[in-house]
């Protein structure tokens, strides 16, 4: 993998603004902030997120790892990159940049409650991630944050068919091998200018590539 970059320090107003929305949002949806995975399904404990179930996942660098964990330390808290949640009138809601965003910064991680494939099959919540792809539904693993979740939870998707649309896409994201489990970082994929939306293609390559 290459570098990613550790989202810039945040002056005390602007940490305040992106937290009060944040907050707001999550409450809104009826969704417990958490900024990582939850195991809270009995038929899928934590130890079946192993990245040696699915071949091709790297396992992260040194370098980026420590960025990683940095990063976390904030995150945890609710500190971002210089985002902000915004209620709008036609998608309801949405992030916009409230500083620039350099190319390769970790916006945040996919969280929410992980759960077995085979229980999403038909599941119309639009907000689903695949974790890790098994010859088996019982072995494949999803993120649903319908219950607890963070950020991620708001980024704006594009449709991937309409090269108009597609072209908005600013963020994209990556699944690592970090100490031994799966994650899903989202990275600005350019340098995002202040005021633009956070748009990232949740359908990537379709169902034969990830995500």
């Amino acid at each position: 993998d290459g570098h990613i970059r550790h989202p810039k320090d945040l002056d005390k107003k602007a940490k305040e603004r992106m937290m009060t929305s944040l907050f707001r949002a999550l409450q809104v949806k009826g969704i417990t902030f958490n900024d990582d995975l939850v195991y809270m399904d009995p038929d899928c404990p934590a130890k079946m997120n192993n990245s040696l179930l699915e071949t091709g996942i790297n396992e992260i660098s040194p370098y980026n790892k420590k960025i990683y964990y940095s990063f976390k330390e904030r995150s945890r808290k609710g500190e971002y990159a210089p985002v902000e949640v915004i209620d709008d009138p036609i998608q309801r809601f949405i992030v916009k940049a409230i500083d620039d965003i350099q190319m390769n910064t970790i916006i945040c991680e996919y969280t929410g409650e992980v759960t077995l494939l085979r229980k999403k099959i038909f599941d119309k919540n639009d907000s689903i991630m695949e974790l890790i792809r098994t010859p088996s539904s019982n072995t494949s693993l999803v993120i649903c944050p319908e219950n607890y979740g963070n950020l991620a939870r708001f980024l704006s998707g594009v449709n991937n068919y309409d090269s108009k649309l597609k072209r908005k896409q600013n963020v994209y994201s990556i699944r690592l091998s970090i100490d031994g489990t799966v994650h899903i970082l989202l990275l600005a994929l350019r340098n995002i200018k202040k005021g633009e939306v956070l748009y990232s293609d949740y359908n990537a390559g379709g169902y034969d590539e990830y995500p």
